[in-house]
């Protein structure tokens, strides 16, 4: 079976292993994957989130995608993003680290990201359940997306697991990185 065009913009096969230090980061909608990137990303790092390329395509300024300007965008925005990837492999990109967040529940589907993009680490942010849905509240949306990823959801081994915490003051919420496998 082949699969449809919108697979194909989500899973380009064209892409070629990175030539510099790639972190893709992966967690549920409202896990903290974000947070998690402002956290260790550097100046002059490239951040490629597919929320943030919608909502430039679409010139808004909200903290997330409406339905409208995803249905809208999203083709142009997976293309621009694949762009990016692209990049990735050349011999002189210009960034010093990339970082990828992609809600990526499958298990198959990030070791599919690992054997194609060759990134240093995937990390995925783990969030309970219920806090994911507590901060995506306010977009029936996103809860939809969260229940769905904890329905598909399965580590790999090889996934860093980063455990996300409740929101605090004061607080990062942010423990050491652990490995899947123990």
């Amino acid at each position: 079976m082949r699969p449809s065009p919108d697979q194909q913009r989500a899973h380009p096969t064209y892409l070629k292993p990175s030539t510099i230090p790639l972190v893709i980061v992966t967690g549920a909608p409202g896990a903290g994957k974000t947070h998690y990137v402002r956290r260790y990303s550097q100046p002059g790092d490239l951040v490629l989130d597919l929320d943030e390329i919608i909502l430039k395509c679409a010139g808004a300024s909200t903290a997330h995608p409406t339905q409208a300007q995803k249905d809208r965008w999203l083709a142009h925005a997976l293309k621009r993003r694949n762009d990016y990837l692209l990049r990735l492999s050349d011999a002189e990109p210009p960034w010093p680290r990339v970082w990828f967040i992609v809600s990526e529940p499958c298990a198959t589907w990030r070791q599919w990201w690992q054997d194609r993009l060759q990134p240093e680490a995937i990390v995925v942010v783990t969030t309970p359940f219920r806090e994911c849905l507590a901060r995506v509240s306010d977009d029936p949306l996103r809860a939809s997306a969260v229940r769905r990823y904890f329905e598909l959801f399965a580590l790999r081994e090889d996934d860093v697991v980063v455990l996300g915490t409740a929101r605090t003051v004061g607080h990062d919420g942010w423990p050491e990185a652990v490995n899947a496998a123990g």
